[in-house]
């Protein structure tokens, strides 16, 4: 979601909401009329917004508390780091 969209319609307040122009909305926040009524819908409740069911995963998962304890105890920068796992 584009957090500048929701926060202007938000702002707007949903009485507003029925008189402003959608196509203007859109020309001002340089998207497409169809994303304006479908932060419209989604702030007055009528849908739900999408949320996604992927889980992000990363590299450094696997040596997240290496790499938190290297740098809470012995305050070691970003590639001493990176060294120390690499000898590993």
């Amino acid at each position: 979601m584009r957090g500048d969209i929701k926060d202007k319609i938000e702002f707007l307040g949903k009485e507003n909401l029925d008189l402003c122009n959608k196509t203007e909305l859109a020309r001002r926040f340089d998207c497409d009329p169809r994303t304006i009524d479908r932060y419209i819908k989604i702030s007055k409740g009528e849908i739900l917004p999408k949320t996604s069911r992927r889980v992000y995963t990363s590299k450094l998962d696997d040596y997240k508390e290496i790499i938190i304890d290297k740098v809470d105890k012995f305050g070691c920068t970003a590639m001493s780091v990176y060294k120390f796992i690499q000898g590993k």
